[in-house]
């Protein structure tokens, strides 16, 4: 009877260890395919990304001069390119913005009308 026993408490152990073994692999195998997934995600919108150009006086100036605009100053400094614009319709104040923004890593934006015509005064820095 006590070998009886035994035997049925070691089987009864090792049916638990079995079962508690499959249910904690299974939540690790889910865990790992969830982890898995994320980083396959992160690696397409790493791919998606589109990479902006790095910024030199002759690259900006070239852009803003497609744009139809004459710079006052092109200008290396350790924060990037400044540029500075004398004076920049209302209208094209946005579309100026746009394509800085699409085309370099935009530092700081300033624009300034101390007329109150629309006309105003553009000072910028890009990557």
């Amino acid at each position: 009877m006590k070998r009886r026993t035994l035997l049925l408490l070691s089987l009864g152990t090792a049916l638990l260890f079995l079962v508690y073994g499959s249910l904690r692999v299974s939540e690790v195998r889910e865990e790992v395919i969830r982890e898995y997934l994320r980083h396959k995600e992160f690696l397409s919108l790493i791919s998606k990304v589109e990479v902006k150009n790095r910024a030199d006086e002759a690259s900006v100036r070239r852009t803003l001069e497609d744009l139809g605009i004459r710079p006052e100053r092109v200008a290396s400094t350790d924060q990037g390119v400044e540029v500075v614009v004398g004076e920049v319709s209302w209208r094209d104040l946005p579309r100026l913005v746009k394509v800085i923004e699409d085309r370099f890593d935009l530092v700081t934006l300033e624009a300034v009308d101390n007329t109150g015509r629309g006309r105003f005064r553009v000072r910028v820095v890009v990557r």
